[in-house]
C-alpha cells in the first residue's frame, strides 16, 4: 500500500512538473517576441535606407535571421499550446482567398531562398471553410521541410486543388528516399527525416503541420520513392455543409 502511494505521488509530481515546464516555455516564448519584433522592424528600416552594398546585405541578413527566430518561437508556442490544451487551436471561417494565401507563402519562400525553384499549380475555389492563417502556416512548414531536405538542383512542386468538396494540398521535393521505417516518425515532435537536411530547427514543423490538418478534420500523409521523390499530401473538408454532415 505504501509503495502504491509513493508511486502515485511520483506520478502527480511528474505531471505537475510537466505542466509547469510547458507553461514556462509558453511564457518565455511570449516574452521573446517583443524584443525580436523590435529587431525585425529596425532591420526593415535599415534595409530601406541603406544603399545597395555590403551594409544593406547585413541588414537583410539580420531581418532574415529575426524572421527565422520568430518562426522557431511560434513553433515552440504552438507545441506548448497543443500539449496543454489538447491540440493546436484552429478558428475556421469561410475564406474566399485561400489560393492567394498559398501563393503569398510560396512567394515568401522563394524570396527568402533565392536558389529554390518552385513549380506551382494553385486552383482553389472561394468559400473554403478553414483557418486561413493556419493554412498558410501549414504550407510554410511543408515548404520549409522541402527546402531543408530536398535536392538543390531540382524544383519543389506545390499543387493545391479542390477534389469532391475537399482541399488537397501536395508538396513534393526530390532527394534521398526516406526509409519506410522512418515515415511514421516524421509527424512526431523533435523528429527529423534522414534525408540529409541542411536546415537547423527544432523538429516541430511537420508535427505542427499534422496538428493543423487534424484540427481541420483532415489527414496528412507522406510517401517517398527514388522515382517520385518525397510527397506530403494534406486533405481536409473545405465546405461548411460537408463538415456539419460529418
Amino acid at each position: 500500500m505504501a509503495d502504491l502511494e509513493a508511486r502515485t505521488i511520483e506520478l502527480v509530481n511528474a505531471a505537475e512538473a510537466g505542466i509547469v515546464r510547458e507553461q514556462f516555455i509558453a511564457a518565455l516564448g511570449h516574452d521573446l517576441r517583443s524584443p525580436l519584433s523590435a529587431i525585425r522592424m529596425s532591420a526593415d528600416l535599415l534595409e530601406a535606407r541603406l544603399p545597395a552594398g555590403r551594409e544593406q546585405q547585413l541588414a537583410i541578413a539580420i531581418r532574415q535571421s529575426s524572421q527565422r527566430m520568430n518562426n522557431l518561437i511560434e513553433d515552440v508556442l504552438d507545441f506548448s499550446r497543443g500539449k496543454l490544451g489538447g491540440g493546436i487551436p484552429v478558428k475556421r471561417t469561410l475564406v474566399d482567398n485561400l489560393g492567394d494565401v498559398f501563393i503569398a507563402v510560396i512567394n515568401e519562400i522563394m524570396t527568402s531562398h533565392p536558389h529554390v525553384k518552385i513549380r506551382q499549380e494553385v486552383i482553389i475555389s472561394p468559400g473554403v471553410f478553414c483557418d486561413a492563417g493556419r493554412m498558410g502556416q501549414l504550407l510554410s512548414n511543408l515548404l520549409g521541410n522541402a527546402v531543408a531536405h530536398g535536392a538543390r538542383d531540382l524544383p519543389i512542386e506545390v499543387i493545391a486543388s479542390m477534389q469532391e468538396n475537399h482541399v488537397v494540398l501536395s508538396v513534393m521535393n526530390h532527394g534521398p528516399e526516406i526509409p519506410d521505417v522512418l515515415l511514421p516518425l516524421l509527424f512526431q515532435p523533435f523528429k527529423r527525416s534522414a534525408g540529409g537536411g541542411r536546415g537547423e530547427g527544432l523538429g516541430l514543423g511537420l508535427y505542427i503541420a499534422s496538428q493543423i490538418v487534424t484540427g481541420h478534420n483532415g489527414t496528412l500523409s507522406v510517401t517517398s520513392t527514388p522515382e517520385d521523390g518525397t510527397r506530403f499530401v494534406a486533405t481536409f473538408p473545405g465546405t461548411l455543409e460537408w463538415t456539419k454532415e460529418h
